[in-house]
């Protein structure tokens, strides 16, 4: 049954929230004072020799003149930007006069929501859509109001989905036999996911003990192929475009080798890749023929089927990278070959995930040029420029030659 349509004597305005309005000031100003400044530095300095202005001079004020312009559109927006709830209608004005969309009460077929905001959809496919930013206050009134009078159309089409996942005879012979199907992969698919992000957190954050969060994650990653293989295509890496979807979706498929490929790069520290891409190469492709093994649900008739295999692929090249790397440096049994080198500038690069510690190094007997090279932080605060430093270099389990870097005995 439809929603009764909304009964409404007084009219309700929304408006851009004061944080955004502060945001766009402040991004005016400060855009605003750089072009200034620029452009006196540029053409009214008197220390300038330049007496014509070349198209350099004049390429960084144009730039900022741009974002300027950006910026007094931003704030224009923000203080005449409304969207308001009349009597009859809902509509939304920008940033000028002629930027209005209205939509009647009767013309509205429903609402979607997504990381962008609200999205209000007329009945008529012609008439446009209203969308109403995050950058708006009472966000969440605005969709209990509508939940009241019109339908979630992101809801419908969910139920809908499932409907057709329950009528799939593929899933299941009868009608509980699905449904139980559907329940048991949406609770592998919440706990794979959710136990492999703790474990990912884990190990970019705090890798201890070493091994062992290295080896669960490795060990999730097989399970989480394992479980899509055995819920025949109930399970999707996925929405294939849909912003939201009835199928349980696997993140950990993604999540695992990201966190191994940010652990491996952390921690060791290669001298020559040639050796490297071919295994790598080898363990995604295997992986991807044991996925693409009786996977029914890519269509290689459409375009989105062959960028959808180049996909996995790439997310198994990167397992395959973040596992065979540690595996050819954990188990590596050779004597090490130790040389020596110079220190010539240190530097500390700030990261979302804590600080990176590098030094540049002089050239040495296998290295002819100088180099920047990864430390662990205790290295770095035991050396100054010009002192000397120990490089370990091993030949790797995997026959692939990495390094470790030591202040001098």
């Amino acid at each position: 049954m439809e929603n009764q349509l909304p009964i409404i004597n007084d009219c309700k305005e929304y408006r851009v929230s004061i944080g955004w309005k502060v945001f766009g000031y402040l991004f005016l100003l400060l855009f605003s004072s750089v072009t200034v400044w620029t452009i006196y530095l540029e053409f009214f300095d008197g220390s300038t020799k330049n007496e014509v202005a070349s198209f350099s001079n004049w390429l960084l004020p144009c730039i900022l003149l741009i974002l300027v312009c950006t910026a007094i559109y931003l704030v224009l927006s923000f203080q005449r930007l409304k969207f308001v709830i009349d009597t009859s209608s809902i509509w939304i004005v920008g940033a000028f006069a002629k930027q209005k969309r209205e939509l009647s009460f009767s013309e509205i077929n429903g609402f979607r929501t997504d990381n962008n905001g609200i999205w209000i959809e007329p009945k008529n496919p012609t008439k446009k859509k209203i969308q109403i930013g995050n950058y708006f206050g009472n966000g969440k009134e605005i969709i209990e109001w509508l939940s009241l009078y019109f339908p979630n159309l992101d809801k419908k089409d969910i139920e809908a989905e499932e409907q057709e996942i329950l009528a799939n005879e593929a899933f299941g012979e009868t009608f509980d036999e699905r449904k139980l199907k559907l329940v048991r992969a949406k609770k592998v698919t919440k706990i794979l996911n959710r136990v492999s992000l703790m474990v990912g957190l884990w190990a970019v954050y705090y890798p201890r003990p070493y091994e062992i969060v290295m080896g669960i994650l490795m060990i999730l990653f097989v399970i989480s192929i394992f479980a899509f293989k055995l819920f025949q295509g109930l399970i999707k890496l996925d929405s294939e475009g849909q912003k939201k979807t009835a199928y349980p979706i696997l993140g950990s498929l993604i999540v695992i080798p990201l966190s191994l490929a940010f652990r491996t790069i952390s921690d060791y520290q290669l001298f020559d890749y040639a050796h490297v891409w071919l295994p790598s190469i080898c363990v995604g492709l295997t992986l991807l023929l044991i996925f693409l093994f009786r996977n029914k649900e890519i269509n290689f008739k459409k375009v989105i089927g062959y960028f959808s295999v180049f996909g996995y692929f790439v997310i198994f090249s990167i397992f395959g990278y973040a596992t065979v790397v540690p595996l050819n440096c954990l188990f590596d049994s050779s004597e090490p070959e130790i040389f020596k080198a110079k220190v010539l500038e240190k530097r500390i690069s700030d990261t979302k995930v804590g600080n990176v510690y590098y030094l540049t190094i002089t050239p040495w007997e296998k290295q002819k040029e100088s180099d920047e090279v990864r430390v662990y932080r205790d290295v770095y605060k035991s050396v100054d420029k010009d002192s000397t430093v120990d490089i370990y270099m091993m030949q790797g389990r995997l026959r692939i030659p990495w390094i470790e870097i030591e202040k001098a005995e």
